[in-house]
């Protein structure tokens, strides 16, 4: 009996653990994150960024270079201590929803993201 108690507290206090480190890789994620994205076409730089809110939503700010302007997608998101799911939002005249995820690397100056197929997305600092 005492063995099973031991066992039970060994596995419950891994498991609070592990919860513990994905609820403060997810407070680290609160915040906006940026990253300056050069295109060789235009020869111009624009600002890419995710806004992670704690409520489980989110803002991506991305530059559409056929249409010279800013658009803004609404997703919600959520994370364990190495994978961000979004589910975002359709846009009426770019598309581009559904769900997608990204492997991540945070410290509290800068999210390193990838794509779901390792490669590298970017790393974006904090606002």
């Amino acid at each position: 009996k005492i063995l099973n108690i031991i066992v039970i507290l060994f596995f419950g206090l891994t498991f609070a653990a592990c919860g513990d480190d994905d609820e403060m890789s997810n407070s680290l994620l609160i915040g906006t994150w940026t990253k300056q994205i050069q295109w060789a076409e235009t020869n111009g730089t624009r600002d890419h960024s995710y806004t992670f809110y704690a409520d489980g939503t989110g803002r991506l700010k991305s530059w559409d270079w056929l249409d010279q302007k800013y658009k803004y997608q609404k997703y919600k998101w959520s994370a364990t201590d190495a994978v961000i799911s979004f589910d975002m939002e359709e846009l009426p005249d770019w598309g581009a929803g559904g769900s997608s995820i990204r492997y991540y690397t945070v410290t509290p100056t800068s999210l390193t993201l990838y794509y779901s197929d390792g490669d590298l997305d970017g790393v974006y600092t904090k606002e």
